[in-house]
């Protein structure tokens, strides 16, 4: 995103909906790069579980708040979904939602159901949608477990997918707009490059920020 001078934000207000993970390969944060600069409108930041700074536990976030490095308004994403996060992201008066968190590769992980919220919502709110993709730590050389049924969906499980999936957000946000969203948000994915699917997170010279607490390493993810 950097690297085509921030192509794909020129002339829009943008909220970012990210938490500890969304740093680059230096480990800073990527809200307080685009703080920082002048090519990019940042307007809003946007906190799933565990919170955007990632001070609460599993089940909790952080509510809404300045944050004091940015000044910044941060906005609670977590449990709400529909006409009620549409209302949020009108609120915040921004043109565009950046999506950048890392997945741990697991359907019952909320990250990427906090896309698929999100992506609905911003749809509903005539919002454009940008992700920003992150490798799978547990490759993406197959799909592999049972698929949900869809009787059975909750916030930790919406669509059928199966219980290791395989794909890499950005693909996520793909099949989701493809597929099961009923009308689709517009969206862009700013892809990777030199990612191979056959290769487990501990192949790469990336930082590893824990997603939540309780997921301390790649190896954690690949247990879960």
């Amino acid at each position: 995103l950097v690297a085509s001078g921030y192509e794909q934000l020129q002339g829009q207000r943008v909220g970012v909906v990210t938490n500890p993970t969304g740093v680059t390969r230096d480990v800073r944060h990527i809200v307080d790069v685009m703080h920082a600069d002048e090519r990019v409108n940042l307007g809003a930041v946007f906190g799933p579980e565990h919170g955007f700074r990632g001070t609460a536990q599993a089940g909790g976030s952080e509510g809404r708040y300045d944050d004091p490095a940015t000044g910044l308004p941060v906005y609670d994403t977590y449990l709400k979904s529909g006409r009620p996060l549409a209302d949020i992201f009108t609120a915040s008066a921004v043109d565009t939602v950046v999506f950048d968190i890392q997945d741990v590769g697991a359907r019952f992980y909320t990250y990427i159901w906090t896309l698929y919220d999100c992506m609905e919502a911003a749809q509903l709110a005539g919002k454009r949608f940008v992700v920003l993709d992150r490798p799978n730590p547990v490759t993406g050389r197959t799909a592999r477990g049972p698929v949900l049924h869809r009787e059975f969906a909750t916030f930790v499980g919406r669509q059928p997918i199966s219980q290791a999936h395989g794909m890499t957000v950005a693909e996520l946000a793909r099949l989701f707009n493809g597929e099961f969203l009923t009308t689709p948000v517009p969206l862009d994915t700013v892809l990777m490059t030199g990612w191979r699917r056959s290769e487990f997170y501990d192949a790469w010279d990336l930082p590893w920020v824990p997603p939540s607490p309780n997921m301390p390493t790649p190896d954690t993810a690949l247990v879960y």
